[in-house]
């Protein structure tokens, strides 16, 4: 007998420890009531029952430096945005929605609160204690310390005092219209000016690379279906006088595989 609490069943155990993951068929009836009454009650049970997905992606944004529980508070809000824009009737599975929703919202922390350039914790540790030393050397001698006065304060081997005080050149980046020089007195060349041009294939290049993976995870049958509607150009009347299908059936299929890619493609 399986056990189900508050909609949550555990799936599997690791190191003694169960690994919890939502009943989709309690929680789908869940959203589908939310979607309707907006109850923010619902709303909490729902948060809850998908804490297990908010963990397990902010465990993979862990190795940045960042408390993993501020990670996680994060995932939440990203979470909480996804029950909010959720839609029933779509007929995509509140996972495969709220996935890249919790992601993006992870990603953004990083680019509005992170370091710009990622640094071990170690360093930034170690950062903190040299601005501090810095900062009381300072208010004692009136003048500005040298590294190996700060190192001889905290007792710390200079290598790690230098390595630490070159990290401040991680957290905050340069905007590539900085301007750092003039061109024989004419326009003022830009960051941007020294460096190459993007190459605008690149992200296509990728993208092609992910469709064609999930592509060819599905069946033959909704494989072809994918290639002729999105490759071919056929109508879905079309593809279904090829196969010998209703319209219909042609569509549900799209449906399914389409799906299925999206799946396929944030796992």
């Amino acid at each position: 007998m399986v056990l189900v609490r508050n909609g949550v069943r555990p799936l599997s155990k690791s190191k003694g420890r169960s690994t919890w993951t939502p009943d989709e068929e309690v929680v789908a009836g869940q959203l589908e009531e939310f979607a309707r009454t907006r109850d923010p009650e619902l709303k909490r049970e729902i948060a809850t029952a998908y804490r297990g997905l908010v963990v397990y992606l902010a465990r993979g944004f862990s190795q940045r430096g960042e408390p993993l529980e501020d990670l996680i508070q994060q995932g939440f809000v990203g979470l909480l945005k996804a029950i909010d824009r959720f839609d029933p009737e779509r007929g995509v599975k509140f996972t495969t929605y709220a996935t890249p929703t919790i992601t993006g919202e992870l990603r953004r922390y990083f680019r509005d609160k992170g370091w710009d350039v990622q640094v071990p914790r170690r360093l930034k540790e170690m950062h903190l204690k040299v601005r501090r030393a810095r900062e009381d050397l300072m208010a004692t001698n009136s003048a500005a310390p040298t590294l190996q006065q700060i190192a001889d304060h905290l007792r710390e081997d200079l290598g790690q005092v230098e390595d630490a005080a070159q990290v401040q050149y991680a957290y905050n980046s340069y905007s590539l219209e900085e301007r750092i020089g003039n061109d024989d007195g004419g326009a003022p060349t830009t960051l941007g000016d020294l460096l190459g041009d993007e190459d605008l294939g690149y992200d296509r290049v990728v993208n092609h690379e992910d469709v064609a993976r999930a592509l060819e995870t599905l069946p033959e049958r909704e494989r072809l279906i994918i290639q002729w509607r999105f490759y071919g150009g056929l109508t879905q009347r079309e593809v279904g006088e090829r196969l010998g299908i209703s319209q219909m059936h042609v569509s549900r299929l799209e449906r399914r595989a389409l799906e299925a890619m999206r799946e396929a493609m944030v796992a």
